[in-house]
């Protein structure tokens, strides 16, 4: 392991880290509601380094829904990280399949977005340094919320519980206000998942379908759209 790349990695993940490190402590808090104990929740974190899905999952569990749902809805919530690895490989130094396994483990949205800008081929000693502070930030978030979120004021756990959400429009805003696909899709989906929820039929609907629902209509309406956008382009053009 390059020790210079690898502290390069260190460097460069530590903002990434002090946020996941205070998200993670809003999750802690809720596993802690849920009464997962501090090692239990602690592994889940270590292990998954999926906020969304991580929260998605636990809600899920508290539901009292079964496996099936469990496993649909944080599959389709963390399908995006197979997509950002095939677009992280072309990006990748070669390496032996052991080290794009481990690799395939620190991808996340950040940690994905910094490795994709770097401006030479990512290799595994920068990618490891990337990730470490991250997951031991994420991990440590998380045993801290378990163990302390019961005797920190209310005012506090409040702000914890919105840092989820801060961090989602944190990673959107800038990709909606270049991409007008982006924020049309955000839209759309914001749109379905408040029609889900209230609606008298879909009200009663468990929240691991309603999120499969809301990506997957979501994905298809603006697919359809650009179909739709595409064709009267052509139309046009021939005329």
């Amino acid at each position: 392991m390059m020790l210079s790349e690898f502290k390069l990695g260190i460097r460069n993940g530590i903002p990434i880290a002090l946020g996941y490190f205070t998200v993670s402590i809003a999750f802690g808090i809720y596993a802690a509601k849920m009464r997962w104990s501090v090692y239990g929740a602690g592994l889940l974190s270590l292990s998954n380094l999926s906020s969304a899905g991580q929260f998605a999952g636990l809600k899920i569990l508290d539901g009292g829904s079964n496996y099936l749902e469990l496993f649909v809805s944080v599959f389709v919530i963390n399908v995006r990280y197979i997509l950002m690895a095939i677009v992280l490989a072309q990006k990748l130094a070669p390496m032996p399949l052991r080290h794009k396994m481990i690799l395939g483990y620190g991808i996340t949205d950040e940690i994905f977005a910094l490795a994709i800008k770097s401006p030479v081929e990512v290799n595994f000693s920068y990618f490891m340094g990337l990730t470490l502070l991250p997951a031991i930030g994420w991990t440590s978030g998380t045993i801290v919320g378990v163990l302390f979120g019961n005797v920190l004021p209310s005012a506090l756990v409040s702000a914890f519980g919105i840092t989820l959400y801060c961090m989602f429009i944190a990673v959107l805003v800038p990709g909606a206000k270049g991409n007008l696909k982006i924020f049309r899709v955000t839209a759309i989906a914001i749109l379905l998942s408040s029609v889900l929820a209230y609606c008298p039929y879909t009200s009663n609907l468990q929240f691991g379908w309603r999120v499969v629902l809301t990506v997957i209509l979501a994905s298809g309406i603006s697919v359809a759209l650009d179909v739709v956008a595409e064709r009267s382009s052509d139309l046009s053009k021939v005329r």
